[in-house]
């Protein structure tokens, strides 16, 4: 995997991990989402209509208003934190704060709708692209973790 395809990856994932900090009270971060998750799967869907499919690379701790992922990749690992805030129930504005391999990306905001059924954390975000989307954009990612221990 190459570092590039580990910062898509890592900055899709961590997007939909800022999911988990929505809840239906729009002034405090949802308790049961914090702590740590590793992730099992992530499905890119492109704008010429294919799809991806790959293994959950990365883990992630959730505070009240951080999140902090670590992706592991052939290449290397990338280290990313995001800032969030919520906007409504089950959805939330996560704004990247570092990135340790794409400063570039640092600044960027989306928003990111979650669920949470039994151990799994369900994330679905939308990447910005321009529009119309190029054939190769991924124009919707959707993620699925499950909550592991802290170490």
């Amino acid at each position: 995997m190459k570092m590039a395809q580990i910062s898509k990856i890592s900055l899709a994932l961590c997007s939909t991990a800022f999911a988990l900090l929505a809840s239906p009270s729009a002034s405090a971060a949802d308790p049961d989402i914090q702590g740590c998750w590793q992730g099992e799967s992530i499905v890119q869907y492109f704008q010429d209509g294919r799809s991806k499919t790959q293994g959950g690379d990365c883990s992630f701790q959730v505070t009240a208003d951080r999140i902090s992922m670590r992706c592991a990749g052939r290449t290397g690992e990338a280290f990313v934190v995001y800032a969030y805030r919520i906007t409504k129930p089950g959805t939330y504005t996560a704004t990247m704060v570092s990135h340790s391999s794409r400063p570039d990306l640092v600044g960027g905001s989306r928003d990111h709708q979650y669920r949470i059924e039994g151990e799994r954390l369900f994330m679905t975000t939308n990447p910005q692209t321009t529009v119309p989307a190029p054939p190769t954009a991924a124009v919707k990612v959707e993620s699925v973790s499950v909550r592991t221990a802290c170490k």
